[in-house]
C-alpha cells in the first residue's frame, strides 16, 4: 500500500468503531472488509487520499454506533483539517445504504434494493469507485460462502453495475472507473 499520511489514524478509527463484528460468511474480524476495499482501489489506481480514507470508513455509519456527527469530529481531531475530514465524510455519507429493512420495513429486499441502486447510481464518481471496489470485495466472499444467494446477489448488482455506469456524472476518473467497472462485472460473471 502506498503511503497516506492518515492511513493509520483512520484505520484505528475504522477498527473502533467495528470492533468485534465478524464478516458475515467468515469468522474474520469484519475489519478485513474496509482494508480489502481500501487496498483495491490502491493496487488499481492513483486516487486521492480520501477516496482511501472513505474506503476504510465506508460501512461505519451504516454498520456501527457512529453518527455522521461523530464521525465528523473524529476526522477533524485526526486530521487537523476540516476540508480533508468533510470530504471523507460525505463520501462515507453517499456510501451508506438509506433504504433497509429498518427504515423501510414495508418494502421487500427486491424493491429496497431497486430503490438502492437508484440512489447509488446518483452518487458522485468518487464515490462510486469506492462502491466497485466494495462490490468486487463482496462478491468475491459471497460466491464463494454462499453459492445461493450468490446468485440473488449477482443479478441484484448486475443491474446496479448498469445503473452505475449508465449515471457517470463526469470525465472524472474515466479510466479507473472503466477498469474497476469492468473488474467487478468479471466478479459478478462468477457463478
Amino acid at each position: 500500500m502506498k503511503e497516506y499520511k492518515y492511513y493509520d489514524r483512520v484505520l484505528e478509527l475504522a477498527t473502533l468503531a467495528h470492533g468485534d463484528q465478524k464478516r458475515k460468511y467468515s469468522d474474520d474480524m469484519y475489519i478485513t472488509h474496509p482494508i480489502a476495499v481500501a487496498k483495491i482501489l490502491d493496487d488499481t489506481f492513483e486516487v486521492p487520499e480520501e477516496l482511501i480514507y472513505a474506503a476504510l470508513l465506508h460501512d461505519v455509519i451504516e454498520d456501527t454506533t457512529v453518527t455522521r456527527s461523530m464521525l465528523t469530529i473524529q476526522l477533524m481531531m485526526r486530521f487537523n483539517d476540516q476540508k480533508l475530514a468533510y470530504r471523507v465524510v460525505n463520501l462515507v455519507t453517499e456510501l451508506t445504504d438509506v433504504y433497509t429493512g429498518e427504515a423501510y420495513p414495508g418494502f421487500n429486499r427486491r424493491q429496497r434494493k431497486l430503490l438502492e441502486h437508484d440512489r447509488i447510481a446518483r452518487i458522485s464518481d468518487e464515490a462510486k469507485l469506492i462502491k466497485l471496489a466494495d462490490l468486487i470485495h463482496n462478491t468475491e466472499s459471497i460466491v464463494k460462502e454462499d453459492p445461493s444467494f450468490a446468485k440473488v446477489y449477482l443479478k441484484e448488482k448486475d443491474h446496479m453495475l448498469k445503473e452505475m455506469m449508465d449515471a457517470r456524472k463526469s470525465d472524472t476518473f474515466t479510466s479507473e472507473f472503466v477498469q474497476l467497472y469492468e473488474l467487478a462485472k468479471h466478479h459478478n460473471k462468477v457463478s
